[in-house]
């Protein structure tokens, strides 16, 4: 399908004004409702029991902890349930549990296995392994060097036979510096202690892990890589305690605490920056990146995304979707609290022809598998790179202060479109970007010349 513009130049028209205008035309595509099915509540539950602090799914299983209650009269408990249902299975206890030892900080479920951590501030922390069809616990997890306060167990993971426990405020390579732990759950064993290659002093590494099949992801969000507190994250394979990967965010700042959560599924690791500059400043941002390559793919940000939203608190991916929670959102009172769903979209591509353009000649701008039936704005830069969020279509653009080429045109029922373009005079070399946009939804961006 080919859409031939009659313009003789291409036209200058500032890219939020025309975006505006063509969003407004959009119609977002109908998606299945998210429907509330069950609210669960803690068997017994009392005063600040803190029931829902950490939760954790697999398949129909669930767990939630309720790790405290104001005067620690209780070791605290995770409850296993059956989220078809709503039913509570499980109550899961420390066989050794004592008053405030934060039984339930964290929890993590894969298959039949529950891990849970105990995060008592007050001793070095541990973690148990249990058989969620049973409720038997099957193992205690402790350290080979356990210290008092080391925030071991502030943090757990579990994938097949392995799990990580996080210990956020080991001094290894300094106060609070952080550190990482893999155990063998068929057996209790701990396999490695994890560190990172340039471990410091109060980067917190260990806050949160995440694991899928043999590759581990550490958050560490007082980093200072891109500022004091700015954070990154890392990936390891836990089969050996290589650190693979070291990921930080492209435009990231200090306070953004950049790996305050992590989440992983196949190749695609989701962190949370919970400070981050998104929408505006401190009001948080999520990034996504392949763990394979340590590179990062994406950006997400809120569309009402405010000040003290803190939009990346949490994360969790499953294919994909992803969930990015922001408990200080206040919709419903002040920090109520609120979760997003975002959905990958389908895999468009741009390509630019002749490479490179040639002036006083068409040029043909190729767009395939984007959205089908969706106004779409070819944008174009002779600045370069650079994040931008555009609120009005719900897009991360890549090209810095962009331009609108022609007015925007539909995609055909396959996603795809075609802009044929005459070429501006020009007297000597112009570098040039191009992307297209649509409502939630870019291709890549196309580095190119405007040649003589």
């Amino acid at each position: 399908m080919k859409s031939t513009n009659q313009s003789n130049k291409i036209n200058i028209l500032i890219l939020p004004i025309a975006l505006i205008m063509f969003s407004c035309l959009s119609t977002l595509q109908a998606a299945p409702p998210w429907e509330q099915t069950h609210k669960l509540l803690e068997p017994g539950g009392g005063i600040t029991h803190y029931f829902g602090h950490s939760v954790a799914i697999s398949g129909n299983l669930a767990v939630i902890g309720s790790p405290v209650n104001a005067t620690q009269e209780t070791p605290g408990s995770a409850y296993l349930f059956d989220v078809t249902t709503g039913e509570e299975l499980i109550e899961l206890s420390a066989l050794d549990g004592t008053a405030g030892d934060q039984f339930g900080s964290s929890v993590a479920i894969s298959g039949n296995i529950a891990v849970i951590g105990a995060l008592d501030p007050f001793a070095s922390g541990s973690a148990y392994v249990f058989d969620v069809t049973t409720g038997q616990q099957l193992f205690k997890l402790l350290r080979n060097d356990g210290s008092v306060s080391d925030g071991f167990g502030a943090s757990v993971a579990v994938s097949g036979n392995f799990a990580v426990v996080g210990a956020f405020r080991d001094d290894d390579n300094g106060p609070d510096s952080g550190a990482a732990y893999v155990f063998d759950v068929t057996t209790g064993q701990q396999l490695f202690k994890l560190h990172t290659v340039d471990g410091a002093a109060w980067d917190e590494f260990g806050l949160s892990v995440a694991i899928n099949g043999t590759l581990a992801v550490i958050g560490a969000d007082q980093d200072d890589d891109n500022g004091t507190d700015s954070g990154s994250a890392y990936v390891f394979d836990v089969t050996t305690g290589q650190q693979l990967f070291k990921m930080i965010a492209s435009d990231g700042a200090g306070g953004d605490s950049f790996g305050r959560s992590v989440a992983i599924d196949g190749n695609t690791a989701v962190i949370g920056s919970v400070g981050g500059d998104g929408n505006v400043a401190d009001s948080g941002s999520a990034y996504v990146f392949d763990i394979n390559t340590g590179q990062q793919l994406f950006k997400m940000l809120a569309i009402d995304g405010e000040a003290g939203d803190f939009f990346g608190s949490s994360v969790a991916i499953d294919g994909d979707l992803a969930v990015i929670g922001a408990f200080g959102d206040g919709d419903n009172g002040f920090q109520s609290g609120s979760a997003y769903i975002f959905q990958q979209q389908p895999a468009n591509h741009l390509s630019v022809s002749p490479d490179p353009l040639i002036a006083n000649q068409d040029g043909t701008f190729t767009i395939t598998q984007a959205l089908p039936n969706a106004l779409t704005g070819l944008i174009y830069s002779t600045d370069g790179l650079q994040n931008t969020f555009i609120r009005q279509l719900n897009v991360v653009i890549n090209i810095a202060n962009p331009k609108l080429t022609v007015n925007p045109r539909s995609t055909d029922a396959n996603g795809d479109l075609q802009y044929i373009l005459p070429m501006p005079f020009v007297v000597n070399p112009i570098d040039v970007w191009f992307q297209a946009v649509q409502f939630g939804n870019v291709t890549n961006f196309e580095p190119t010349q405007l040649v003589p």
